[in-house]
């Protein structure tokens, strides 16, 4: 009697992934709606997927070697015993069949894992089509289950047509919708709830989300999918708990990664709070000369009639530079620029501030400031230009109410100048969500705030997991100070791996925002 493991070893073979292998293994996504009947537990679930995200992302980056053999590891992970179903003519449960000794689920499985290594044919679908038919067989004629297996068959022949018909303007299969033959809105309900079934108990959204990209035709971001799959062995095996910290912890790290700060994020020992330290600028002389111009220029508008008032937005943001931000060349360069955008946009389009003298003196001082600190600090202009490539999405109403729980949380465990950014960032992000300022703030996040703030989120999330595993290891003294900050700021968060959790809930916000969840 064959285990899966010798099944695999023996089917081994040189190759790369046949052709139309993305129909396939869009057939075996379909088919995940199925599988919550046969998987009985977390592990199991979590082995599975496993495979399949290896699998797609081994389609993506056929070349990433460290990635073909988390493919072989995730295929030796899984059990043969995991993967029981009736057997359907003597209803005994794991029976080994006569075909290749694995139950029709197990056989299905093993075809599944293996294509990509040219190890199945798509001229051949003996093991999906029984394993469907097996399902079809138990349920009552006119079950969502019949109508599902139905439209999965329906699919994948539209699938291999379209690969057939294939040419080089195409989108790409994966890019298509999982479901788009007829009407599948019931189709897809279906999937989507077999699959939140799945990978309730897996304590972590990503999987779900994983699915929904496929689903809608937008792939989750590919580097942050690869980035799971590459996920340490030992941590697979110890079970979904550890792999849905290990998710949220590589999250958490690629937000960061996608806004990037001219600044470190660190605890200080003394008060076990998060404080940020930034970069200092190269030619601190030249830049504290600009600042001087811009700071004159302001005095210069606020005495005149010149529509602006020391109480604006843009006014208090400029005073907030040349007070807070000095020897913050990150920090100013934001600020300032959003600044500078304000102010072009109510002098010249909205005609809100009078074209004159002094107006335009103030910004042309400010673009110099802004010009000048990019000149003499290059990550501060690399930054610059992966902001501007950022695509802000509108904060979900959800998310907006999450934020408003954020001020107090995030402000009780920061200090300094970035408790106080947390403070103004926080309320900015929300009210230009909700309504454009009577400033001329745009209706959508301004991705300067929106950077500042998750950015800054991300690492201490990230930050925050680490010293939480030092903290089951026996490293107590970082859990009971920064819960003692907490408790006496009043908030409902009493406990390091509470704080962890609404961290990452803010982190699930920020990929939201920026679009790639």
């Amino acid at each position: 009697m064959s285990n899966l493991k010798d099944t695999i070893g023996s089917s081994k073979k040189a190759g790369s992934a046949p052709d139309g292998a993305e129909a396939l293994f869009r057939q075996t996504l379909r088919s995940l709606a199925l599988l919550e009947k046969d998987i009985g537990n977390s592990y199991v679930a979590n082995r599975i997927l496993r495979a399949l995200l290896t699998i797609g992302c081994n389609l993506q980056f056929s070349s990433d070697v460290d990635l073909i053999l988390r493919l072989q590891e995730a295929e030796l992970q899984i059990d043969v015993h995991d993967l029981t179903l009736e057997d359907p003519q003597s209803g005994e449960q794991g029976m080994i069949l006569p075909n290749d000794n694995l139950t029709l689920t197990q056989h299905a499985i093993v075809q599944w894992l293996l294509f990509f290594e040219g190890k199945a044919r798509l001229n051949n679908q003996h093991s999906l089509e029984q394993y469907i038919a097996y399902m079809q067989s138990e349920v009552k004629s006119g079950s969502k289950y019949l109508l599902f297996g139905s439209a999965m068959f329906s699919e994948f022949k539209a699938d291999k047509a379209y690969l057939n018909e294939q040419t080089s303007d195409h989108v790409p299969l994966l890019n298509l919708p999982l479901f788009r033959v007829g009407k599948p809105l019931g189709t897809v309900r279906t999937a989507r709830e077999g699959v939140t079934k799945l990978t309730e108990s897996l304590r972590t959204s990503f999987w779900i989300e994983w699915y929904q990209g496929f689903l809608d035709g937008k792939p989750l971001n590919w580097e942050l999918q690869r980035r799971v799959a590459l996920i340490a062995d030992p941590i697979w095996e110890e079970g979904p708990e550890a792999v849905a910290q290990e998710i949220e912890r590589i999250k958490a790290e690629w937000l960061a990664e996608q806004l990037p700060m001219a600044e470190t994020i660190e605890l200080n020992p003394e008060t076990a709070k998060f404080r940020a330290v930034p970069i200092p600028v190269e030619n601190a002389s030249f830049v504290s000369a600009l600042l001087d111009q811009v700071e004159d220029a302001l005095e210069d508008c606020l005495d005149g009639h010149n529509g602006l008032r020391a109480d604006m937005g843009d006014a208090r943001k400029i005073k907030r530079v040349l007070t807070k931000y000095r020897d913050d060349p990150q920090n100013a360069e934001l600020t300032l620029t959003r600044v500078a955008t304000n102010l072009r946009k109510q002098i010249y389009e909205d005609q809100w501030l009078p074209d004159n003298t002094e107006n335009s003196a103030l910004l042309s001082s400010v673009e110099d400031a802004v010009r000048g600190i990019r000149s003499n600090h290059p990550d501060v202009a690399q930054n610059r230009q992966a902001q501007a490539a950022l695509a802000v999405q509108e904060l979900p109403e959800e998310g907006r109410a999450i934020l408003e729980q954020a001020v107090p949380i995030l402000t009780a465990v920061s200090e300094g100048a970035m408790a106080y950014d947390f403070a103004i960032d926080i309320p900015e992000l929300i009210n230009d969500a909700t309504t454009p300022l009577p400033s001329g703030a745009p209706p959508l996040p301004g991705v300067d705030a929106s950077t500042r703030m998750f950015s800054r989120v991300s690492k201490i999330a990230a930050l925050t997991a680490t010293y939480e595993n030092a903290s089951a290891k026996g490293a107590k003294i970082f859990d009971s100070n920064l819960v003692k900050s907490i408790r006496l700021a009043g908030l409902a968060i009493t406990t390091l791996s509470g704080l962890s959790a609404f961290l990452y809930g803010l982190v699930q916000i920020g990929l939201r925002l920026f679009g790639v969840l």
